[in-house]
């Protein structure tokens, strides 16, 4: 089954439209969020991705939802690529150091 073209696959599955569920006009409203609920979460979700790169300072890490103590979550996309480019056997960076730690 799994190896059968798409539009065989497509046949299987029925000639009737789906069936959307609808709204129930009845039904109980879920209560708009505080304002100072909603500030909180404005504020947080700012400050989440302005980590700047361990290395360089200047850029944001390239994952800011990742831990500090991971890769992407230390350094910026650049500095990680520039590690990963320089051909020089004797290159060692932070960003080497920190992968070697396991992070």
């Amino acid at each position: 089954m799994l190896d059968d073209p798409p539009t065989v696959l497509l046949g299987r599955l029925g000639t009737h439209p789906p069936q959307w569920p609808t709204v129930d006009p009845d039904a109980p409203t879920l209560p708009a969020p505080q304002e100072h609920v909603m500030r909180r979460v404005l504020a947080a979700l700012r400050a989440w991705g302005t980590a700047p790169c361990a290395h360089c300072g200047n850029q944001p890490v390239a994952r800011p939802d990742l831990p500090r103590g991971t890769i992407d979550g230390r350094f910026c996309g650049g500095c990680i690529q520039d590690c990963l480019d320089d051909p020089h056997r004797g290159h060692w960076c932070p960003v080497d150091a920190l992968g070697a730690a396991g992070g």
